[in-house]
């Protein structure tokens, strides 16, 4: 039966490879060819909403695809206890094995079970602590008069309505004054 590997990274600046890397050498220690294994890999935030190479490796899994689920490390693949508890619960349910290459967590044993309990709740701590720790790096640097976010756009309104006068399309204006519409739209309303 295949194996499903999930390697995800947050950013275009981080590389997979440690990931590839690490999981490449468990199937290899488990006698696993290329064939055996099914790569899902994407770049995106733990946070984002959606994660498209996830949820096919998840439809693949409902489908019976695969005999084990392995990833590099817990939040690679869950964004919290909650999330990693219920994947765990459904691997369970279709028989499929949990592997965590980092934790050391293989759910074919009570004890591996056990211990996926307890380490998934360290998880969503860390990452909660983490999160804390953005939250008031952030507030400091305000309290200090950093702009946060994105600069804001200038968007030369009376030139805008000029062209708008002239017979310009609102597309027009938008792309000659290189504004979204929607940002041109809120600056006339303004």
């Amino acid at each position: 039966m295949k194996a499903a590997a999930y390697l995800r990274v947050s950013t275009q600046d981080q590389d997979p490879d440690l990931q590839r890397r690490a999981i490449v050498a468990w199937a290899e220690a488990r006698g696993a060819t290329k064939g055996d294994m099914e790569w899902y890999e994407e770049t995106v935030s733990a946070a984002a909403k959606v994660r498209p190479r996830y949820e096919q490796m998840l439809v693949g899994l409902r489908r019976g695809l695969y005999g084990v689920l392995v990833c590099w490390r817990f939040d690679r693949v869950a964004r919290s206890a909650m999330e990693l508890l219920a994947l765990a619960d459904e691997c369970r349910r279709r028989n499929v094995d949990f592997v965590s290459l980092t934790e050391g967590v293989d759910t074919t044993t009570a004890a591996g079970k056990l211990f996926f309990t307890i380490i998934a709740g360290f998880a969503e701590f860390e990452r909660g602590v983490l999160s804390e720790r953005v939250k008031a790096g952030m507030a400091s640097a305000k309290a200090r008069g950093k702009h946060l976010g994105r600069k804001p756009t200038i968007v030369p309104v009376e030139e805008a309505r000029r062209l708008l006068a002239s017979g310009r399309s609102f597309r027009k204006v938008a792309k000659a004054l290189k504004l979204g519409r929607a940002t041109l739209a809120r600056a006339l309303e303004a």
